[in-house]
């Protein structure tokens, strides 16, 4: 029995394991090659942008425009901010040079005088611990010591915004020079070597003449301090 059913039994093609001829023909399928792939994607993207809308071409076109205007609006306003500031501290020095104008640029006072510069007056005081200090009254009546000098001021000079105080100090003398101006220091005077400027004995009178301190000691000696 069992023979005879294998006689009869026809084993049918597993249809997964067959393979099966494809409906495509031969002569329609194309090979592509090593980069072509690339190649026609960039294509793609090439049609595709010449495809683009015009309307939206225009659009782009225009805020590149604005962009730029805004841009050159801006650099214009920067460029007017910045020469406002630049002409503002030269119009005030253009007024305080007008305001000042009429004051001397050159004056010769004692021991007793004073001196104007800028609105502000300058004068020789003592302190209290015995030395002579230069003040300066600003116009508040707050008066401040500018400076102090060790010897005994004989007079009060000013020459093109410097103070000079010639004084006697233990049996000489010289010419202390201050600069008129914040962080300012004193200095002595000295010749063009670098050696401070002086004498023996005790100053008679020192006067201006011309670029000049005209110092005259007690024994009559005549010494020119150069102030230039």
């Amino acid at each position: 029995m069992a023979n005879h059913m294998s006689h009869h039994m026809d084993i049918e093609p597993d249809d997964e394991k067959t393979p099966r001829s494809s409906p495509i023909k031969s002569s329609d399928i194309s090979t592509i090659h090593a980069g072509q792939g690339v190649h026609m994607a960039r294509e793609k993207i090439t049609d595709g942008l010449e495809e683009q809308n015009p309307h939206t071409r225009r659009n782009m076109i225009v805020l590149v425009i604005i962009a730029l205007i805004a841009l050159v609006a801006l650099f214009c306003i920067v460029r007017c901010v910045a020469s406002s500031h630049e002409a503002a501290p030269e119009k005030e020095t253009k007024q305080t040079e007008s305001a000042y104008s009429s004051e001397k640029q050159q004056d010769e006072q004692d021991a007793q005088g004073k001196i104007t510069y800028q609105g502000s007056t300058y004068a020789i005081e003592k302190q209290d611990d015995g030395k002579y200090g230069i003040t300066r009254d600003g116009g508040s009546g707050n008066k401040t010591i500018v400076f102090e000098v060790d010897g005994t001021p004989t007079n009060l000079v000013l020459y093109n915004g410097t103070i000079l105080v010639p004084e006697n100090n233990n049996g000489k003398w010289d010419v202390v020079a201050y600069t008129i101006g914040d962080g300012a220091l004193p200095v002595l005077v000295a010749d063009k070597n670098g050696n401070t400027v002086g004498g023996e004995g005790t100053i008679a009178s020192a006067v201006l003449d011309g670029t000049s301190l005209k110092v005259t000691d007690s024994s009559g000696n005549v010494t020119n301090v150069a102030l230039e």
